[in-house]
């Protein structure tokens, strides 16, 4: 595996040496800080020559993040505007999850194996019914007690005038409760899309170059196009790149002082820097506008499921095939599956639910490669947890890379953080890989591999995340030819808590939909559907779902790995 050699010096384009217009300037202190009325003028003059500092006492309220929990990652590229007016939303009336309804549209009894549709109707923020369509929802039901039931809608159909409709076939009898998020309204979504084409290199990152006594950090990104900060503003300034000599996949950092670009040996992310140009990217009208997921009221929130023999869980997926590897993953008009007594039933195939017992003996004479983000970490560490494993951590606890060996059945399980850009504390230049180099590097037969790239990706262009996985299958394509029958799983996106903007589910959801395109027709290629089985889970949305469902996954895992008794 290649080792991250000395990079080369590039010099910074000319737009890089051009000050910050005026007018953006102004734009950042009139609409983003909130800095008092008579320091503005002052705080211009001293802004142009590099001298201002914000004021550090400023409420979360008076940087216009909206109290969001964290706040946004943005790094805008140079000279970034604020929106056009064919953008602004001061003259739309945004969907309003206050006064948008839904109720049933289903008129005949409701029958376990049946269809259930729910009709949605947006109305703005005035009370009015929107005539247009292009809101994002999430949409399930579920039943509490002792079921522990729930199931995403089959199908959401977008009527393009304001009205939608939610299908769902029913799983379970008995009571069923209904629920509608908006988490996006179609201005929301608007802003999301126009952020991301104008501004693909969000988020900031940082690195550490150190030789001798010396240590010096710099700003480093996927592109050289990113927000320098204007105080000092850089002359002439030079990047060190460090694109991978295989895959391509960019990454610059600023070069440091006095310092050789082989000097480079640390990588982060950096919050703080991120935030201070965020409100070039909004006005504070439209963060404001960001408060969702919210639910939406109705009178007929529930609804009665009947059957006719007593049974309490659908028997209409019993001819379900047999998880086997490179199954059609679930149509976009049917849902992956359903919770059941908090277990989840594949609609895809037949998952198993395993014992510990059962999950070793499956596991035994394996090599597992676990080589993404942090949401397939928790696969690693669920695995790691319930089972007896001798596990040796990498120097980033976070990061990796982490082995896991069980002798007694020969086991070994390894977790590897995928390459740039990676949001963590600072992690070894050293410890990164992109995750095509690492599949080219397999040669040994009876290793798996499971993939799950996308949470960090959230802040880059649908055009960086698509050559990112057209590279990932070119590298699977060789593993094939080179080592037929290698198992590769890959992950696909979760749902999650409200955060910033750079973080958004739909970002996710959007990455999601990329790679099942560019996956599709991989022979011997499975996609494990986790949104599904966490849109309606009774835990609720966060990065990293609760044990409940990490467990449920796992089943789904063994479920393609062990398809038969063991």
């Amino acid at each position: 595996m290649r080792e991250i050699s000395t990079g080369d010096v590039l010099t910074v384009p000319n737009v890089i040496r051009n000050m910050i217009p005026k007018r953006i300037v102004n734009d950042w202190m009139t609409n983003s800080w909130g800095w008092k009325q008579k320091d503005r003028l002052r705080s211009s003059k001293r802004h142009m020559k590099g001298e201002h500092k914000p004021n550090r006492n400023r409420s979360t309220l008076d940087t216009g993040i909206n109290n969001f929990t964290k706040p946004p990652c943005t790094a805008p590229l140079l000279n970034p505007t604020h929106p056009s007016n064919e953008d602004n939303i001061s003259n739309n009336f945004p969907t309003s999850y206050r006064y948008s309804r839904f109720y049933i549209k289903s008129k005949e009894p409701l029958q376990l194996c049946g269809t259930l549709e729910v009709s949605i109707e947006a109305r703005n923020i005035k009370n009015e019914p929107k005539l247009s369509g292009g809101d994002y929802f999430w949409i399930w039901l579920y039943t509490k007690d002792k079921l522990q039931a729930s199931a995403a809608a089959d199908e959401i159909i977008d009527h393009l005038n304001g009205t939608y409709t939610a299908r769902f076939q029913l799983h379970w009898s008995g009571k069923v409760d209904i629920a509608v998020s908006l988490v996006h309204s179609r201005e929301e979504v608007s802003i999301l899309k126009r952020n991301r084409e104008k501004f693909p290199a969000r988020c900031a990152y940082q690195g550490k170059f150190q030789s001798r006594n010396v240590t010096k950090i710099t700003l480093c990104h996927i592109t050289q196009q990113f927000y320098l900060p204007p105080t000092p503003r850089p002359v002439n300034r030079a990047f060190c790149n460090f694109t991978d000599k295989v895959t391509g996949f960019p990454w610059y950092c600023m070069k440091p002082d006095g310092l050789p670009c082989d000097s480079y040996i640390a990588h982060a992310v950096t919050d703080d820097r991120g935030t201070k140009l965020a409100g070039l990217m909004m006005s504070e009208e439209e963060m404001r506008l960001f408060s969702g997921p919210n639910l939406i009221s109705s009178t007929t929130e529930s609804v009665e499921v009947r059957t006719k023999d007593k049974k309490t869980k659908s028997e209409c997926t019993t001819d379900l095939p047999d998880c086997y590897l490179g199954i059609t993953p679930r149509s976009p008009n049917h849902v992956a599956g359903f919770y059941y007594k908090d277990e989840w039933n594949s609609l895809v195939c037949k998952n198993r639910v395993f014992k510990t017992t059962e999950t070793m003996k499956c596991l035994q004479n394996k090599t597992l490669h676990f080589w993404g983000d942090s949401t397939l970490r928790q696969w690693y560490e669920y695995l790691v947890a319930v089972l007896p494993f001798n596990e040796t951590k990498g120097t980033n606890v976070k990061f990796g890379p982490h082995v896991a060996v069980n002798e007694v059945n020969n086991v070994t399980l390894h977790y590897r953080h995928h390459g740039y850009p990676i949001r963590s504390l600072w992690t070894p230049v050293v410890d990164i890989y992109y995750v095509p180099n690492l599949i080219d590097a397999i040669r040994d037969t009876g290793d798996d591999i499971v993939l799950s790239l996308w949470a960090h990706f959230t802040a880059t262009s649908l055009n960086y995340y698509q050559n990112r996985w057209e590279a990932i299958k070119q590298s699977i394509l060789r593993l094939k030819t080179r080592k037929p029958g290698t198992r590769v799983i890959i992950k696909s996106a979760n749902t999650r808590e409200k955060t910033s903007l750079d973080h958004d589910s739909w970002y996710a959801w959007e990455l999601d939909k990329l790679m099942r395109k560019i996956i599709y027709g991989v022979s011997d290629v499975t996609i494990i559907d986790v949104w599904d089985m966490t849109v309606g889970h009774r835990t609720g949305y966060e990065i990293h779902p609760a044990r409940e469902v990490i467990s449920q996954e796992i089943g789904m895992l063994l479920s393609f790995i062990c398809p038969d008794n063991v």
